[in-house]
C-alpha cells in the first residue's frame, strides 16, 4: 500500500522519477532481461486490470448480445454471478482493455524504434520501462477522462468539443489523401463555447494537463533510461506523436484496399 501511495506521489509530483529506470541494473545477461520485461509486463497487467475494471463495472463498453458459453456457469455460480452477467462483464473488459493496450504497443514501437534510429538506445527493456509506466498511467487517465466524457450528460460541452477535434484531425488526413470517405457521424461542426460550464472547463482542463503528463514522461524517459539529448528526446517525443496519423492513414488504406496518392 506505501508503495502504491508512493508511485502515485511519483507520478504526479515527480515524473522523471516515476518513468526513470536504473539503466545499469536493467543492462544486463539474456536472462536478466527476460525477468526485467516478465516484472514490467505484470506490472502493465496489473494496471490494466485497475484501469479497466472500474470502467467496466461502471457500464462502459459496448458488447452486443450474446449467450454465455455453458462452462462458464460452473465458475460463476458458486460464486453467486450470473452467467449472462459475467461473459457480457469479461467481453466490456476485452474491450476496455484492448484500446489502451494497442496504443501501448503503438508507443513501444514509435518509441524504441526512434531511439534506436538516433543511436541512443540503450536496450529494449528501458523503452518497456518507459511505455509500460507512461501508458498505464497517464495515457490510461486520458482515456478514462475521454470515456467519461462521452457519459456525462454536465459536461457535454465539453465532449463536443472533444469530438470535434477528432473528428477535425481525421478529415484533416482523410481531405489530404484525397479518400472518398465519410464517418458515420459526419464532418465536424463548429462547437459553441457560450453554454460551457465551470465542470466542462475543469474536465478539459484535467485532460490537458495528463496529456502534457505523458508527453513529458516519454521525453524525460528518453532523456534519463537513454541518456538521449535533448534535441532526440524531443524526436522521439515528435515521432510517438506521429503514431496516430499512421493509424489513421492505415485505417483509410484498410477501407479503401489501398491508400490514395493525391
Amino acid at each position: 500500500m506505501r508503495r502504491t501511495l508512493t508511485q502515485v506521489y511519483d507520478a504526479i509530483f515527480r515524473p522523471s522519477r516515476f518513468v526513470g529506470a536504473n539503466v545499469n541494473r536493467m543492462q544486463g545477461r539474456a536472462v536478466q532481461d527476460v525477468a526485467a520485461v516478465s516484472r514490467l509486463l505484470v506490472v502493465f497487467a496489473g494496471n490494466l486490470v485497475i484501469y479497466a475494471v472500474p470502467l467496466t463495472l461502471a457500464g462502459f463498453g459496448t458488447a452486443p448480445a450474446a449467450a454465455a458459453p455453458r462452462s462458464l456457469a460452473a465458475v460463476s455460480t458458486p460464486l453467486g454471478l450470473s452467467p449472462t452477467w459475467t461473459w457480457d462483464f469479461l467481453r466490456r473488459f476485452v474491450q476496455n482493455s484492448l484500446y489502451i493496450t494497442l496504443a501501448a504497443a503503438l508507443t513501444f514501437a514509435a518509441f524504441h524504434g526512434s531511439v534506436q534510429f538516433t543511436r541512443s538506445s540503450t536496450g529494449v527493456v528501458p523503452s518497456l520501462h518507459t511505455v509500460v509506466y507512461s501508458t498505464s498511467a497517464y495515457l490510461a487517465g486520458v482515456f478514462s477522462v475521454v470515456w467519461l466524457l462521452s457519459t456525462s450528460a454536465s459536461i457535454a460541452v465539453a465532449d463536443a468539443l472533444v469530438l470535434n477535434a477528432q473528428k477535425r484531425f481525421v478529415y484533416t488526413i482523410i481531405d489530404a489523401t484525397g479518400a472518398s470517405l465519410v464517418l458515420p457521424s459526419g464532418r465536424p461542426t463548429p462547437v459553441s463555447l457560450a453554454d460551457a460550464t465551470p465542470a466542462d472547463q475543469a474536465a478539459l482542463a484535467t485532460l490537458a494537463v495528463i496529456l502534457g503528463y505523458f508527453v513529458y514522461s516519454l521525453y524525460l524517459g528518453s532523456r534519463i533510461n537513454h541518456g538521449a539529448s535533448r534535441l532526440t528526446a524531443t524526436l522521439t517525443v515528435l515521432t510517438v506523436g506521429l503514431t496516430p496519423v499512421v493509424f489513421v492513414l492505415g485505417s483509410i488504406a484498410l477501407s479503401l484496399g489501398s491508400l490514395p496518392i493525391p
